[in-house]
């Protein structure tokens, strides 16, 4: 709001015009455009990516972070052309698991692996619920895409190192700087 002050020949202030604006609607729409960039930059540290579908399974939206990673366009990953990001060998499995669940109407999860924008392959994880309308027909899907690649990998690594531990006849004594046995496969 802007002030004015008006003074009158001996110099007291006679007026005050005003002239303002109501700005709490544009305020309002600036916090929640916040709130909602900032859920996404939670998601982006996540890296799970958000997209909606409709009742009969044609993605509709992707999390703008899921068109980066894919390196695809909106367009391109409309409908059921999601599916070109998918590994080849992963294809059917995807496709059948989503036609269940549309026939089911039940939420689902799968692991797969999808293509990135630098055409290497990373291990996901899909997660989508159908959301309904009153009669309980799906109104729409919406689900998250997770990239659990170094998870997968973490798990693939410490089975390797459980095999070769199991595997050693005479064991294995591990111990800290001050001579501590820290593991012992010993018994």
């Amino acid at each position: 709001m802007r002030h004015h002050s008006l003074f009158n020949e001996e110099g007291q202030i006679e007026a005050v015009p005003s002239n303002g604006c109501d700005v709490t609607q544009a305020q309002d729409s600036q916090t929640g455009r916040k709130q909602i960039e900032a859920r996404h930059r939670t998601v982006d540290a996540s890296l799970q990516f958000v997209w909606t579908a409709s009742a009969t399974g044609d993605f509709q939206t992707a999390d703008p972070a899921l068109l980066a990673f894919t390196g695809l366009t909106e367009e391109e990953v409309s409908g059921v052309r999601w599916l070109q990001a998918i590994h080849p060998d992963d294809r059917d499995r995807c496709r059948h698991i989503w036609r269940q669940a549309i026939a089911a109407k039940s939420a689902y999860e799968f692991e797969f692996r999808v293509r990135r924008y630098d055409s290497g392959y990373r291990d996901c994880t899909m997660r989508g619920i159908p959301v309904l309308d009153t009669e309980g027909d799906i109104r729409e899907w919406v689900g998250a895409i997770a990239d659990v690649t170094e998870q997968k990998q973490v798990e693939r690594d410490l089975i390797t190192r459980a095999a070769v531990l199991d595997n050693m006849a005479e064991g294995v004594v591990m111990s800290d700087d001050t001579g501590t046995i820290a593991f012992s496969t010993l018994r």
